[in-house]
């Protein structure tokens, strides 16, 4: 049986938000487009505990694109993104990511409680160890790096990975050409849009493994 994926993102410190609410608001209208634009979504982004949110899918081709819109759409929060790869062992619930199990799932929750005694707010849990303890360790550097990183670097990154080139996204940010060239250089950009194509492509053939 062909494993899934599931993303589960959650909300770092979200009771201490003022404005929890307008928060959850501006989650749920990211959620919405992702699942409009993410063909290989099984079930879609919903919102499960407030601050949480879940689904599940059968590639991971965009799974980054989506990642970082989320985290764009959010900034400056801070936001955990755990991947678990499994089985699914009930039916996949094509219209809410709830009421569902398996090892997907448990895999997910139990990254997303390693990242919780963590600086870091990406990790991939699975079947694949090697390939997968290497992704993770790509997934932690690549936290440290875009730690410190302001909105426009995210917005940036976010326009990469939807292929914009740079006279759209100067266009969309009100900034110079020059200024886009100089944050895609200056945080080694391409590099990391790189870096998520082939973590993308390491979970794919996980997908594989019975």
């Amino acid at each position: 049986m062909k494993k899934k994926i599931v993303l589960i993102g959650d909300i770092v410190s979200s009771r201490n938000i003022p404005n929890r609410q307008a928060i959850q608001e501006k989650l749920g209208q990211v959620l919405i487009k992702r699942n409009g634009e993410n063909k290989h979504l099984m079930s879609p982004y919903t919102i499960t505990l407030g601050d949480e949110f879940q689904a599940v899918l059968n590639r991971a081709d965009q799974l980054f694109c989506d990642i970082i819109s989320i985290l764009t759409a959010l900034y400056p929060l801070k936001i955990r993104f755990s991947i678990g790869i499994g089985d699914i062992q009930t039916e996949v619930n094509r219209d809410q990511a709830i009421g569902m199990d398996g090892t997907a799932f448990h895999n997910a929750r139990t990254g997303l409680s390693k990242l919780k005694e963590s600086p870091w707010i990406f990790t991939i849990v699975g079947p694949d160890i090697v390939s997968q303890k290497l992704a993770a360790q790509t997934l932690f550097l690549v936290s440290h790096i875009s730690s410190k990183w302001k909105k426009s670097r995210f917005q940036i990154l976010e326009g990469l990975c939807t292929n914009l080139t740079v006279k759209q996204m100067a266009q969309n940010m009100n900034i110079t050409d020059k200024a886009i060239y100089k944050n895609i250089d200056d945080g080694e950009l391409k590099i990391i849009k790189q870096l998520f194509i082939e973590i993308e492509s390491i979970i794919n053939r996980s997908l594989e493994i019975i």
